[in-house]
């Protein structure tokens, strides 16, 4: 096994950090927010539940692949690769929702900055891939 760098065992760790703490916004939003459907089942309801459920699989994801990695192994960073891409699929087609709807641009600017969080750490996790056997 090669030896990992500070850096990348550095943003293994603010990945695991960063994920739990998204599971526990979504967590808590979610609680808050299905105290308010009232039996409704339209669009809004049915995409906001698809949009954490999603949001949730790409954090357990995010963190199965960080544990990868912190072992020195490249499936981490495969498997990091397919739920961050989700986690910005998602967020983005959540923040342009937001920005269209009620919901208002100040939401959807807080989900572009999720957004780029994580644009910038898939950009930084490649740096480190020869790290990785």
């Amino acid at each position: 096994m090669k030896e990992r760098s500070f850096a990348l065992t550095t943003l293994c760790i603010l990945t695991i950090t960063g994920c739990f703490l998204i599971l526990l916004k979504g967590m808590i939003t979610y609680a808050f927010m299905a105290g308010s459907y009232n039996g409704r089942l339209d669009f809004v309801v049915v995409f906001i539940d698809v949009v954490y459920a999603l949001e949730f699989l790409s954090c357990i994801g995010g963190i199965v692949g960080a544990i990868y990695m912190l072992k020195g192994q490249k499936i981490g960073l495969r498997i990091y690769r397919i739920s961050s891409i989700l986690y910005i699929s998602v967020t983005a087609v959540y923040a342009i929702g937001c920005v269209l709807t009620i919901v208002g641009i100040f939401i959807g600017l807080f989900q572009i900055i999720y957004l780029l969080v994580s644009i910038v750490f898939l950009v930084l996790y490649m740096r480190y891939e020869d790290n990785l056997t």
